[in-house]
């Protein structure tokens, strides 16, 4: 579980990741890994200074990330922040899972429409130097309107910890 632009880059991404992590490895996974960056800058805005693409980021670069390097697992999720009116579900993983991680968020009481993503779309977060795609085969990058990700972090992870419990 990965929200590499928490803290004041993409606010309320790194809330989503801590509760999703602690919910699933509290009852469900011992196996589980959080990395999460956070970034604030008063001057000219955390976005500004600190945000770099997923397909940028390097292990070399940030602290405990290289912590993952060489390691795979089952499934992968890295939450976003952007511009948007919709929820996007995009990443490496297949079509079909992805579907079920829509299906997943549209349990949730909200006026947004999920949408699956792929290659092609600009947030389809399919390269495979994407950060989602180098941990595992079964990526899943969620991309969340500032709203949803105010109002909604905490319903949004307990409804991932729903669908993937599942799966570990």
């Amino acid at each position: 579980i990965m929200a590499p632009h928490g803290g004041a880059i993409e606010n309320y991404t790194d809330d989503l990741a801590r509760r999703f992590y602690d919910s699933i490895t509290d009852t469900y996974s011992k196996d589980s890994s959080l990395w999460y960056c956070v970034g604030h800058q008063d001057e000219i805005g955390a976005f500004d200074a600190w945000h770099i693409t997923s397909t940028d980021l390097s292990e070399d670069s940030f602290p405990y990330l290289d912590d993952l390097s060489g390691r795979t697992y089952d499934y992968a999720v890295t939450i976003h922040g952007y511009s948007g009116s919709e929820i996007l579900v995009g990443g490496g993983a297949a079509t079909a899972f992805k579907e079920d991680v829509k299906d997943a968020l549209d349990n949730i009481s909200w006026s947004y429409t999920v949408t699956v993503v792929g290659s092609g779309d600009a947030y389809g977060g399919t390269d495979p130097d994407n950060i989602v795609n180098r941990y595992s085969s079964s990526g899943v990058q969620l991309e969340l309107p500032y709203s949803a990700r105010r109002d909604y972090w905490e319903d949004i992870a307990d409804e991932l910890v729903d669908l993937y419990r599942t799966l570990i």
